[in-house]
């Protein structure tokens, strides 16, 4: 088998309502019959931006409140899992922690965001310790996925190291936001720019391109631009979740992406 399904979910999330949060996921995915191989959740997706939140609900090894969630989620759905982001706290540090989990609910890797977001409203490193600047790619029962987070589009070396590391999909967990009542940027340009990102980086990587947004709301006076999106290695948009709540699913084919790379080999390309 060479198709496999991938699912991005989108939704408003309720700020520091993790139980709440919890439920939506469950609900979005109650009456998904389809194929699932990939299922990809928002950054910050089960409390919504809040400093405050960031803090009083981080996760460690004392308490994998939000990771265990996910990791019955996962053997549940029989998928593996792109736990959008959970706020990861290890010693004096806060982290911006995505985990992916496997079919048996494993913890397969883990990838701290490198590219905080402290512009235009957000103030994302004023909590938040910067990950090592080592990109992370897990290898899955059916492809090599390369991490990023939201913020991390915008650096396109980080996306060619994924790619030269192996990665055959790039899932990208976003909160891709302005303030609400931005005067600086205009949000339609900026749902346009998220679109944009998301295809460049697959088709100059020669690779899909995955990513779970919110809409709405996010906290801390910032309002999601949307756009969950999935994107071809030829740059054709498979998904888009627009500005509503849903979940965007597309099969993706690999032996198409694998014959495209053995004729163009962008890996070996500097």
């Amino acid at each position: 088998m060479n198709n496999y399904g991938i699912l991005a979910l989108q939704y408003e999330p309720r700020i520091n309502n993790i139980e709440k949060n919890i439920e939506i996921v469950k609900s979005q995915l109650q009456n998904f019959s389809e194929q699932l191989d990939l299922i990809i959740l928002p950054e910050f997706f089960s409390t919504g931006i809040s400093h405050q939140g960031f803090m009083d609900y981080a996760e460690n090894e004392q308490n994998p409140r939000v990771s265990n969630f996910l990791s019955n989620l996962a053997k549940e759905k029989n998928s593996n899992i792109i736990g959008g982001t959970i706020i990861e706290k290890d010693g004096g540090n806060f982290y911006n922690t995505s985990y992916i989990f496997n079919r048996n609910g494993e913890i397969k890797g883990k990838y701290r965001k490198i590219h905080l977001y402290s512009y235009f409203g957000g103030k994302e490193d004023e909590v938040i310790t910067e990950g090592s600047n080592q990109p992370v790619t897990v290898e899955l029962d059916f492809a090599k996925i390369g991490l990023s987070i939201c913020f991390d589009l915008r650096f396109p070396i980080h996306f060619n190291k994924l790619m030269k590391m192996g990665a055959e999909i790039i899932a990208c967990p976003n909160a891709w936001c302005l303030p609400n009542k931005s005067t600086n940027y205009d949000f339609e340009l900026k749902k346009r720019e998220m679109k944009s990102f998301a295809i460049t980086r697959a088709v100059e990587n020669l690779c899909y391109f995955a990513g779970s947004s919110f809409i709405g709301s996010l906290g801390s006076g910032l309002n999601s631009c949307a756009n969950s999106i999935i994107v071809s290695p030829v740059g054709e948009i498979l998904a888009i979740g627009e500005d509503k709540p849903t979940a965007i699913y597309s099969k993706i084919d690999m032996e198409l992406l694998r014959n495209l790379r053995k004729e163009f080999p962008v890996d070996k390309i500097d």
